[in-house]
């Protein structure tokens, strides 16, 4: 507990600027992931072919501008682009951002570059929580030994049948996990 007289206009300065969410850390963290994912979904191995053929991937995007996923993307991507639907503008925005904290810029303001890092985070973690979502709900490894385990199981007692079937229907259902953004939802 801190002493009433120990509290000074420093100490509560200090520890309120110590609380503030560092978007930039968030920001390049969340952005190596989106780098790996679309790096695999795309077998590209620079940025500029990735981007390139990232921006031919429009079936989530798809979703998105017509309302099916990504609810939470329209007002943060009206606060970046002229059209919050302009999807491959958004892409572009991501890389660009990246490239800014990476190599660092001279010609933004501080207080600027600061907004474009917070909307970069908020809009690409809403992709990638989406990606992620579809991502989880696959048919996973885990899931193709648990069906190995139930086939086994059904040889012995058909209770476990239905826990088999309903698993093979995830199977028949599922998109490839590298493939989720070109499934619908």
């Amino acid at each position: 507990m801190v002493d009433d007289r120990d509290v000074t206009k420093e100490f509560v300065m200090r520890w309120v600027e110590r609380a503030q969410v560092d978007y930039y850390d968030l920001y390049i963290r969340l952005y190596i992931a989106y780098n790996a994912w679309y790096r695999r979904v795309t077998g590209m191995k620079t940025d500029r072919e990735a981007m390139i053929k990232l921006k031919k991937r429009f079936v989530i995007w798809d979703d998105y501008c017509h309302g099916r996923a990504l609810h939470e993307l329209t007002p943060i991507a009206a606060r970046i682009l002229d059209d919050p639907y302009d999807w491959r503008g958004l892409i572009t925005y991501w890389y660009a951002v990246r490239c800014d904290v990476i190599h660092g810029v001279s010609s933004i303001q501080y207080e600027q570059y600061k907004k474009r890092i917070v909307l970069a985070y908020l809009s690409l973690n809403t992709f990638m929580l989406e990606v992620t979502g579809r991502m989880a709900r696959s048919f996973t490894d885990a899931d193709h030994n648990r069906l190995r385990e139930l086939d086994a199981l059904v040889a012995i007692d058909e209770t476990f049948r239905k826990a088999r079937d309903d698993l093979y229907q995830k199977y028949i259902e599922s998109p490839d996990l590298w493939n989720v953004d070109m499934e619908r939802v």
